[in-house]
């Protein structure tokens, strides 16, 4: 059973935005969706505030309300009510009619991975094309309707030629397999890294502190505490690791930047995953200098001093 159908146009366009009153200071263009339905609630983005667009609404020849996403009316109506704003696009230098605003619906990714990207849904007659795309919210499994949709596409006319129709998730998969893939690629390059990284950590830093067992052994026969050698071993150990995670993680800052176009609301600086990668480093610094450390306490000081 089909709940609801709409036909929107199939471009994210960008275009100039002039708003009653004046223009906004932080917003000078907008993508334009032109719909015919409810488009935001098919694809199941929440309603903010507000309402939908009606029938006679979005079927009007000149157009008379909109709905904008929280990113549109955050940027346009900062700390207002965005509720009855109008404003209208300017489509090829010819401004378009005045829209009023009905509702506003949550940020979501389109076509494009950036999420809080200032969008208005308006009525189709604003933005008419040739090409148009229809999304079908149904209640069973949307593949099973891919041929009685087809069929009843052709019912209604024989000759209009019906192209790409498939599930959301099979087109969110095909369009996004390479991110995918590269995601997986570099997680476990990165996962690898951070392993040899450790284990180059663990060799390095108790070799450091073996080659000072006799140093340790002649410092507890002149009467040094074991605590106050462990904790200055583990201080000199914390300290070179600390070191190389500040130039790591500062180096590691400045790449992501290059990743940002490629993450979908996640920011390039995600403190989890810095966090944790020097969490791991810094337990494996202090495990690589305690270990040594108390293994060179059991040193018998009189050893220590024949050796010297």
């Amino acid at each position: 059973m089909l709940a609801r159908y709409l036909v929107c146009g199939p471009s994210l366009l960008e275009h100039p935005v002039q708003f009653g009153g004046g223009s906004s200071p932080d917003l000078k263009v907008s993508v334009a969706v032109g719909v015919l339905g409810d488009y935001a609630e098919s694809i199941g983005a929440p309603l903010r505030t507000g309402r939908p667009l009606k029938a006679g609404e979005w079927g009007s020849p000149i157009g008379t309300a909109a709905v904008v996403n929280e990113s549109f009316a955050a940027r346009a109506w900062p700390k207002e009510d965005p509720l009855d704003k109008q404003f209208r696009f300017v489509v090829n230098g010819k401004p378009q009619p005045w829209l009023t605003v009905v509702g506003v619906v949550g940020d979501f990714a389109q076509r494009e991975r950036t999420i809080h990207r200032p969008l208005a849904y308006v009525p189709y007659s604003q933005l008419p094309h040739a090409d148009v795309s229809v999304v079908i919210r149904t209640a069973v499994a949307p593949g099973t309707l891919i041929e009685p949709v087809r069929r009843a596409m052709r019912t209604l006319d024989p000759d209009l030629p019906v192209i790409e129709l498939d599930t959301f998730e099979n087109r969110f998969v095909s369009d996004h397999w390479p991110a995918r893939v590269f995601g997986s690629m570099f997680t476990i390059f990165g996962a690898i890294a951070l392993l040899l990284a450790g284990i180059g950590l663990y060799g390095v830093t108790p070799y450091s502190v073996s080659q000072r067992s006799h140093e340790i052994g002649v410092r507890m026969a002149l009467g040094a505490s074991g605590r106050s050698i462990l904790s200055e071993m583990l201080a000199a150990g914390v300290r070179q690791v600390l070191i190389g995670l500040v130039i790591g993680l500062g180096g590691a800052a400045v790449l992501t930047r290059l990743l940002e176009a490629q993450l979908v609301d996640v920011p390039p600086h995600d403190p989890p995953t810095f966090i944790a990668v020097a969490g791991i480093l810094l337990t494996i610094g202090v495990m690589g200098c305690l270990i040594p450390a108390r293994r060179a306490l059991r040193v018998n000081p009189s050893d220590a001093l024949r050796h010297e």
